[in-house]
Order: C-alpha cells, then structure tokens, then sequence
C-alpha cells in the first residue's frame, strides 16, 4: 500500500468502520466482559513522511498524572499521545510502506494495551 486511498479500502474491506470523516477512520472494538474501545486511524500529511497514526484512548487528563500514564507503558510497545481531555495508546507508519501485517498488528496492540491500561487502577478510567 502507498495512498491514504488503499488503507481505507483495507480497513473497510477488514474491519467495521463507525465513521469516516475524510481523513480521520473511527473503529469501535468490542474487548469483551461488556466492554468496548474507540481506536482512531487518521492521516498524518506531511508529504513525503506521510503516516497514519492509530490511537485509542485510555483516560481522561483529569482522572490520571502523566507520570502513572507513562510508567504503566514502560514495558509495551506503544507510545502514549494526547487526545484533546483524554490520553491515549498511539502507534505511528510510515504511509508509503504501510502494508497489511502494519496495519492489522498494530492495530491490534493499540486497542487491547489501551483497554488493560484503562482497567487498571491509576491509569485507567477514562469513563
């Protein structure tokens, strides 16, 4: 894959999409025992280092220190961004190299680490 295009059609061909506002794909995972996680795949356009950036949500700003946010990833392959109030896991691509196992895995470790650290006492409760 190359094109902003060809990750759509493989996340719409692959995955149930709850909305598309261009640039910005919203999927909402069901993870089981009830519960549910928001995981936003949209296009970083800087030219030739285009990416696109998976991330979902884990907590609210205002329920959780920085600090517990951070130290709760030291040992996962995530990184950790700020979604307007809320943090969340986040994984970055290079577009023009993106191909399937690039989107699918990490895809996949975005949502569940987001969905442990957001049930676990300190770094968690995003409600």
């Amino acid at each position: 894959m190359a094109t902003w295009q060809q990750v759509k059609t493989y996340i719409y061909a692959n995955y149930n999409v709850s909305n598309d506002s261009g640039e910005m794909i919203t999927l909402l995972f069901d993870t089981g025992n009830g519960r549910s996680q928001l995981v936003f795949i949209g296009l970083l356009d800087i030219g030739e280092y285009s990416s696109i950036r998976m991330s979902s949500p884990f907590a609210k700003w205002s329920n959780v220190s920085a600090e517990r946010a951070l130290r709760a990833t030291e040992s996962t392959g995530v990184g950790i961004c700020s979604i307007g109030d809320y943090l969340a896991t986040t994984h970055s691509q290079l577009l023009a190299t993106v191909d399937e196992a690039e989107i699918d895995w990490p895809l996949a470790y975005v949502t569940s680490t987001a969905d442990t650290l957001e049930q676990q006492p300190g770094p968690g409760h995003a409600a």
